[in-house]
């Protein structure tokens, strides 16, 4: 396993029971990849595949309906409520070109994106915790390794964002999981 999936796996497992995170990639192999880190580390995961249909169920567990409890019959129009027995996902892997649009997942509190993504798609990413219904603060984090080009790429896209020349830029830049150069 990667750096980047040793470091998500361990901040996954430092999140509070109640807490639920929503995971991004544009890389369906992080994904599995990510999928079997999470399953070893005996942390709950849902991953997105197939068509909307095949992934209800799924969404209906992260989100916590559950058709025993009182006044809860799922979502509206919904024909598939957690069943019993079934483990609730803590964290939701998502592949951002396929799984984000449109959907309302209020039960995360965490986004965590694997890649550098436009400004516009991170907003969407994030938006999908950020809607009606969010009752707790939504954090957000980008996984970034030090001294790569992804790196350099967001830090260009700062400067950029503040109108701040290159000659001003700083050279050292902290990422904001910690991965330092020799985390590899």
């Amino acid at each position: 396993m990667g750096s980047k999936l040793r470091v998500l796996v361990a901040r996954l497992k430092r999140l509070p029971e109640e807490e639920r995170a929503l995971v991004f990639s544009q890389e369906p192999r992080v994904l599995d990849a990510l999928s079997a880190s999470l399953t070893r580390a005996g942390i709950p995961a849902a991953l997105l595949r197939g068509k909307r249909r095949e992934q209800r169920g799924a969404l209906e567990r992260f989100q916590g309906y559950d058709a025993d409890e009182p006044g809860c019959q799922g979502r509206a129009g919904s024909s598939s409520p957690r069943t019993r027995g079934s483990v609730r996902p803590k964290t939701l892997l998502l592949d951002f070109r396929h799984d984000a649009s449109g959907l309302t997942l209020t039960a995360a509190s965490h986004v965590f994106l694997l890649e550098p993504f436009t400004p516009e798609d991170e907003r969407q990413a994030l938006c999908r915790a950020l809607r009606l219904g969010q009752s707790r603060p939504v954090h957000c984090y980008r996984v970034t390794m030090a001294g790569t080009l992804e790196e350099r790429l967001l830090v260009e896209r700062e400067r950029l964002a503040r109108g701040t020349p290159p000659a001003r830029l700083a050279s050292a830049h902290a990422c904001e999981l910690g991965l330092g150069k020799d985390a590899a």
